[in-house]
């Protein structure tokens, strides 16, 4: 997947801690993209403007240098930052290569002059633009703008403009992360669930969700360690909450019509294209999995993490 490096976030650093912190920063959060990436079984790629290492970072080097001065040419972060650049923005074989050459943008009613950005590639591409953490105006999951572009009468229009954005790995977790689980080959997928194999894709986006609750590999264990000390009320909402992102992310449409109407002391949700309906478990943190069928319809239940299963039980089905 291709993501863009917003050139007009580049500044020269103050000094050389400031420029390490920004490059640290910048690579923690290229890391989480591409374990997100990963699971869906995509590959990064950051694009830059060809002479992007040549950059002046700080008033003695340039990027390639100062990395190299900091890290050392074998460092893992130096191998890193260097594997993920791949420049120029578009090939001269594009399809919209001209509109890119030929567009500008506005920030704040003030002309870039240059026309070669990360944002105006992010706008025309419609994918992500990445910042370092350098700057307040950066700060932001949506950088809003005014982008003029030449039609293919050679007349420039000019128009407001959104794009998705981050300088930080928060930006990813509160505001992209369903933008990355639309990547997901939802026409294809056909979700299965067996309580006696102890077997499921019903999660299959499990390590993109995972990240609403922190970065560590062991979230979930201490997500169930907190909502077992919660009071009820505290309890109930903190699952309803992680439901609803988890649900979000994997596509998952709230139950209506008779369903939900029969069975309103239930939280539901449909599985689009399946017979399956998954019932939140506002007590432990599960998904009783469901079918679209007369009782008995409890199929049995799987925790948040997709580790945990449980034996179906007849008197949790529900109205059919």
């Amino acid at each position: 997947m291709e993501l863009f490096f917003n050139e007009l976030s580049a500044k020269t650093a103050t000094n050389d801690v400031e420029a390490k912190k920004w490059i640290i920063d910048f690579l923690k959060l290229c890391q989480i993209i591409d374990r997100i990436l990963n699971s869906l079984n995509n590959q990064l790629k950051l694009r830059t403007t060809e002479d992007f290492l040549t950059f002046q970072l700080t008033n003695k080097d340039n990027i390639v240098a100062f990395l190299g001065e900091t890290f050392g040419f074998a460092d893992p972060e130096l191998v890193v930052f260097l594997s993920l650049l791949d420049s120029p923005y578009l090939d001269k074989n594009d399809s919209q290569i001209e509109e890119y050459q030929y567009s500008s943008i506005k920030i704040d009613g003030i002309l870039e002059e240059k026309t070669i950005t990360g944002l105006g590639a992010t706008f025309i591409k419609k994918t992500l633009s990445l910042s370092f953490d350098n700057d307040t105006k950066w700060d932001k999951t949506e950088i809003v703008f005014e982008v003029n572009l030449m039609d293919k009468n050679a007349k420039i229009n000019t128009q407001e403009a959104s794009v998705r954005h981050a300088s930080k790995i928060k930006h990813i977790i509160d505001a992209h992360l369903p933008f990355f689980a639309g990547l997901f080959d939802f026409k294809s997928y056909k979700p299965i669930f067996s309580f006696q194999d102890k077997t499921q894709n019903l999660l299959p986006l499990l390590e993109i969700y995972s990240l609403f609750l922190g970065e560590n590999e062991d979230v979930w264990e201490l997500f169930y360690r907190e909502i077992a000390h919660l009071n009820e009320t505290d309890r109930i909402a903190k699952i309803k909450e992680i439901a609803r992102k988890i649900a979000e992310i994997q596509h998952w449409k709230d139950a209506t019509g008779g369903v939900k109407n029969q069975n309103k002391n239930r939280e539901l949700y449909f599985i689009p294209s399946t017979d399956f309906i998954l019932s939140i478990d506002l007590q432990h943190g599960d998904f009783e999995v469901l079918k679209n069928q007369k009782s008995p319809n409890h199929f049995g239940s799987i925790s948040f993490d997709g580790k945990r299963f449980k034996a179906p039980q007849n008197d949790h089905s529900i109205i059919i």
